[in-house]
């Protein structure tokens, strides 16, 4: 047992995207995964999260955080890059696609 009472428990931070967690993970190797609720509309995680990411050692610099920032999934015009692809992505959906166009001819 740690001091404190609490058990020393092996853990394991990847940095990767979770649409592609195949390419980390692999089949049948997550016990449980405990998540925060994402609210992409206003949220900006990178700030709010920054002094952690620093202390885990997940961005190094100012060019790490911005670079994260933009890789981050986004649903408003907040945080919209010139490099961003996001609408290639979606681009073959058709469901996406008449959900958009839905909410367009609204």
């Amino acid at each position: 047992m740690a001091p404190g009472g609490h058990r020393k428990v092996p853990a394991e931070v990847l940095k990767a995207d979770s649409r592609s967690v195949g390419a980390v993970l692999r089949p049948q190797s997550v016990d449980v995964v405990i998540t925060s609720p994402p609210y992409p509309n206003e949220k900006d995680y990178t700030r709010t999260t920054r002094l952690e990411s620093v202390i885990l050692g997940l961005i190094l610099n100012k060019q790490e955080l911005r670079s994260l920032k933009q890789g981050l999934v986004r649903s408003n015009t907040r945080g919209v890059y010139k490099s961003d692809k996001d609408d290639l992505e979606i681009a073959h959906n058709d469901e996406i696609q008449e959900i958009a166009s839905a909410i367009e001819r609204r």
